[in-house]
């Protein structure tokens, strides 16, 4: 089972939005997908209708047996609620508590092809779980000055976590934008910035841009695809997917 975690330390950039439709999109490629919801606000679980679920990711870094539950044909989820946001503390004594996310999804590594880890906008213990399980981080982030600059510090954890021996085969997947409008200076700017700064390698082509059908789908709690296959907003995330299979599974 391969592990990819959306991660951005930056809020409200896309990464449940993102998980979700890329989710969608490997399961009507026939993989089996798993996602993981390790941020507290829950809005994966609740995009994917699982928000009051008896057992969730809380009493799975807990040390309770984790539980799946069924999203729709070919995904499954590891649901998250509230009582997630206190998790750091209450692990913070644990022994390898780094590694408590990958012994949870061992158990199911043989069930599902992909697993897409849903990660808070922070660097915490929480996030480090994600980067010490993954085989890749793949970033979602808007063409912003603070995206932007955020972007360092994600690389610089990392790499820390590689040269500590956490996880030496965690490597970056690549970059996508989200909310993306290419009429913007601002948006011109961090382009550029990207490429003086080599960034603009590992940037995929697909830009996920503005659309309302993205907000109706989120309202309706479904993908953009079962809300409107044939959306532009769709269409994006066919794109993104595309790029993403063929770097995995060509």
């Amino acid at each position: 089972m391969l592990k990819i975690s959306l991660l951005n330390q930056k809020g409200g950039v896309g990464k449940s939005t993102s998980t979700r439709n890329l989710s969608e999109y490997f399961a009507m490629r026939g993989k089996r997908v798993l996602m993981a919801d390790i941020d507290g606000q829950g809005n994966l679980s609740q995009l994917s209708n699982c928000e009051d679920k008896e057992k969730t990711m809380y009493e799975a870094f807990k040390g309770e047996p984790p539980v799946v539950y069924p999203v729709k044909q070919n995904i499954d989820i590891i649901p998250n609620t509230l009582d997630f946001s206190s998790i750091e503390i209450e692990i913070a004594s644990v022994f390898r508590r780094e590694m408590i996310l990958d012994n949870i999804l061992n158990h199911f590594k043989s069930d599902y092809d992909i697993c897409f880890i849903d990660c808070p906008p922070n660097l915490g213990l929480v996030t480090i779980n994600a980067m010490a399980t993954s085989d890749y981080i793949l970033i979602p982030m808007e063409a912003s000055y603070f995206s932007y600059r955020a972007l360092e510090r994600m690389i610089e954890t990392l790499n820390q976590i590689k040269s500590a021996n956490v996880n030496p085969r965690i490597a970056v997947l690549g970059i996508f934008l989200t909310k993306f409008v290419n009429t913007t200076v601002v948006t011109r700017d961090v382009l550029n910035d990207f490429k003086q700064d080599g960034w603009d390698i590992g940037l995929f082509q697909t830009k996920i841009r503005q659309f309302e059908d993205f907000r109706k789908a989120e309202y309706k709690r479904m993908s953009v695809f079962e809300h409107k296959k044939n959306s532009f907003a769709a269409h994006d995330y066919e794109n993104l997917g595309n790029e993403i299979y063929n770097i995995l599974f060509k």
